[in-house]
């Protein structure tokens, strides 16, 4: 995002909108992990800005959204943590 005030706040823009795209649709993301101690962790793109991964778990009746991270990240290594609070 460069800094760029205007494109931060489009990025939080369509941030916004794909969270209340996932409450509407919770399970319309794609599986990572199903993980017995975390459960499903799904993700979800954000639209214009496909680099950004959200990670969710659909919890009885709402999302719990645990990260939203960039996709040059080592995915792989941080899915047993995203459950973690930071």
């Amino acid at each position: 995002m460069n800094g760029n005030r205007e494109s931060g706040e489009k990025f939080l823009e369509f941030v916004e909108y794909a969270f209340a795209q996932l409450a509407i649709t919770p399970n319309m993301g794609k599986v990572v992990s199903s993980l017995s101690d975390m459960g499903t962790i799904r993700q979800w793109r954000i639209k214009n800005f496909k680099d950004y991964l959200i990670f969710y778990k659909v919890q009885e009746e709402r999302v719990e959204v645990l990260r939203v991270l960039h996709g040059a990240r080592d995915l792989e290594d941080l899915l047993p943590f995203l459950d973690e609070e930071v």
